[in-house]
């Protein structure tokens, strides 16, 4: 019997979609602005970085006159590395292990660098991967679908055939011109964006669409 996949690959962000990293960002964004002498509600520092952590930095860039450069220097240095309570959502395994032995592939797809992949392998999930495309492989940061041509191009995937899983709508914009759909999961409770083909509130719903 002949089964017919509807995506055969599926992309995943990282923060706020495969694992739960926003509390430790959003505290070590407050640390940073706290080195500078800026006390900011972490609520209100949150909202802007699930924008996108640039547009957090730029927008207290301007607020404050800082530079942002060195900003990324110090927000990097007090995120550190926290596999003690930077964790994977419930049922992420699971989902991930699935997918895989159905026959489809999993890929990382995200803004952030190498330390994404760290995570996983902290988790040990990087078995399930079949590709990571982090900021040191892509060109642009997403919403720029150059990370999602060089995916399309490298591992052959057909107009179609890929879904991009993220809990952003610069996630979901990045793959639509390469002609692929994509999963709002909302983790932090957004409205849901017009470019997403459908929502999911936990992992495990994922598997209802493949």
């Amino acid at each position: 019997m002949i089964i017919r996949m509807k995506y055969t690959d599926i992309a995943w962000d990282f923060d706020g979609t495969l694992f739960d990293s926003y509390p430790n960002c959003v505290r070590a964004f407050c640390d940073m602005l706290k080195s500078y002498g800026y006390d900011e509600d972490p609520e209100e520092v949150r909202k802007k970085m699930v924008v996108t952590i640039r547009y957090a930095r730029e927008y207290y860039a301007a607020q404050y006159d800082l530079d942002m450069e060195e900003m990324g220097r110090r927000y990097k240095e007090m995120e550190g590395f926290r596999p003690d309570i930077v964790k994977p959502y419930p049922e992420v395994e699971q989902v991930l292990r699935t997918i895989k032995e159905s026959g489809r592939r999993n890929f990382l797809y995200t803004n952030r660098n190498h330390d994404a992949i760290r995570y996983l392998e902290a988790y040990d999930l990087t078995k399930y991967f079949d590709g990571f495309m982090t900021d040191e492989e892509m060109p642009k940061y997403k919403p720029d679908p150059s990370g999602a041509f060089l995916l399309r191009d490298q591992y052959g995937i057909a107009p179609g055939k890929l879904l991009m899983v993220g809990d952003r709508d610069v996630d979901i914009l990045s793959v639509k011109p390469a002609g692929f759909d994509g999963c709002f999961f909302n983790t932090n409770n957004l409205e849901i964006p017009e470019c997403a083909d459908f929502c999911i509130d936990s992992p495990g719903e994922l598997l209802n669409h493949l």
